[in-house]
């Protein structure tokens, strides 16, 4: 008897440490790539500040993560010689992985890096602290990546979506709120779908009090005309009020509204947040992943997928077995989704050409959007939605680093952050050009596309290995599939045809 008693505690204690094994080992990533020491000169390159003209033949000295010298070019040999040298990419919106299966988060450092983004503003930890991880990584130079700005937990009311945000129930509590992310050396307080419009109001006052930025989504209480955030994220609060005055839908069903717009509704937003002086994200490229997630054949096979592991384009991002926000729409009610996006793409038009602040965001790190690609997707998708390139690269390179209110930031001039993307071909001409990055500054560290090249290579062979290719995808699709089992099927609007 205590021979099975024996066998019985191998198989209950063995079998779960084998699988744990198995996934330590399938899950593990390359080592990170190292920080090289700051400084280095540019002998010869053309300076570019989009919206503020270009100085050609210039020569560039960086000391420590400074820009403290622009002189005419310096002949010599210079593997960088002919580049056009533009401000960094920034990227108002991102989330750092919390969750991951392995310690990804130098591997989200590093993608924003090896695509010029030089700046990030980690817009909430949904729990755990993979921001702070992030920050003090690259600040520690532990490993490579941009420079990272926080907003630490979501403030939010009642009933919100995640369990650690600081949940506000009264007005009075708005400045402990605002005091304790200060405290904690956060750079932004991050608002959420749950607040009332009375604790809202309090929540700006402090956040104006302690001089540190509001941003996040108009919540569902609040009319878009009263919110007084400084950046409003998604186009949140943009289409208006139900007339029976119900709360908006969770997205991504919220998107109807936007179809029935008239001009004069989009006229009257613009006015608002003019007068507000209130910025929008709009991250579209996240919006756009809905759209792509209607055929998942299509959607796995998207080359950026390639830049994370396998697990997250067959298992956990997956349109079907996945986490993927398009399977709260039903499949025969999603033709709607096309003209909802073109009237969002067209609402950020509008209000970029009558002077509201525009600003790159991507929501990267949610489901289907890729650290670093989404924001060449998110100017991509500003130009068809009517910018300029240049316009598209003002937005990141010189509105969006306005607004994280670092000095110089954003700009090209003796004492300014030594913050810069060089291109072969000139992106602001034509932003395919924007794949042909041949440096990557970053707080005074020179990166060259042969190291960020050796690095992306050390991630494509692991990728290709059994584990991260074949074992976590069948694993975690297997997991997914048993949790999403017991989630709620997609939500039938009120218009929806009759499902078959």
């Amino acid at each position: 008897m205590r021979r099975w008693f024996f066998i019985l505690a191998i198989v209950l204690l063995g079998v779960p440490a084998l699988f744990w094994l198995v996934v330590a080992v399938s899950t593990r990533l390359p080592a990170p790539l190292v920080q090289p020491e700051p400084g280095g000169l540019l002998k010869d390159v053309t300076l570019v500040v989009p919206g503020a003209g270009r100085e050609e033949h210039r020569s560039v000295v960086i000391s420590g993560d400074r820009i403290t010298g622009i002189a005419p070019a310096i002949p010599g040999e210079d593997p960088f010689r002919g580049a056009y040298a533009f401000p960094g990419l920034v990227d108002t919106h991102v989330h750092f992985p919390d969750l991951a299966l392995t310690e990804e988060v130098p591997l989200h450092a590093f993608l924003y890096l090896a695509h010029g983004v030089t700046t990030v503003r980690n817009l909430g930890d949904t729990s755990g602290n993979a921001s702070e991880r992030a920050r003090d990584g690259v600040r520690s130079g532990a490993f490579a990546g941009p420079r990272v700005l926080r907003c630490g937990p979501f403030v939010d009311g009642p009933g919100g979506l995640w369990d650690d945000a600081i949940v506000l129930t009264d007005p009075a509590q708005a400045e402990a709120a605002v005091e304790r992310i200060v405290a904690e050396g956060l750079d932004c307080v991050k608002a959420y779908d749950e607040l009332s419009p009375e604790v809202l109001k309090a929540l700006v006052a402090a956040a104006s009090r302690a001089e540190i930025p509001l941003v996040g989504h108009v919540p569902r209480r609040v009319d878009f005309s009263s919110a007084g955030l400084d950046d409003a994220q998604h186009l949140r609060g943009v289409p208006p009020p139900a007339v029976d005055g119900s709360l908006p839908p969770p997205p991504p069903l919220w998107w109807r509204a936007f179809i029935a717009m008239s001009a004069m509704q989009v006229s009257e937003r613009i006015g608002e947040a003019l007068w507000q002086d209130m910025a929008v994200t709009p991250t579209l490229a996240a919006q756009s992943q809905l759209l792509l997630a209607r055929d998942a054949e299509k959607f796995t096979a998207r080359p950026e997928l390639e830049h994370l592991p396998p697990w997250y384009r067959h298992g956990l991002w997956h349109p079907v077995d996945g986490i993927s926000a398009i399977r709260r729409v039903p499949e025969n009610d999603r033709d709607w989704l096309d003209p909802a996006f073109a009237k969002m793409m067209s609402i950020t038009r509008r209000m970029h050409s009558a002077g509201v602040r525009v600003h790159s965001g991507t929501d990267s790190g949610a489901p289907g959007i890729v650290p670093g690609a989404a924001l060449h997707e998110e100017l991509r998708l500003l130009v068809a939605a009517g910018l300029s390139p240049e316009q598209a690269l003002e937005v990141s390179m010189v509105a969006s680093s306005a607004a994280m209110r670092i000095p110089g930031l954003g700009t090209l001039r003796p004492g300014a952050p030594a913050d810069l993307v060089l291109f072969a071909r000139d992106p602001s001409e034509d932003l395919a050009n924007l794949d042909s990055i041949v440096a990557v500054v970053s707080q005074g560290r020179i990166y060259s596309r042969e190291m960020l090249d050796v690095q992306r290579d050390l991630y494509q062979k692991r990728y290709a290995e059994i584990g991260p290719r074949v074992v976590m995808p069948t694993l975690v699709r297997a997991v997914m599939r048993l949790l999403l089992s017991f989630a709620p099927g997609p939500e039938v609007s009120p218009n929806s045809p009759p499902r078959s």
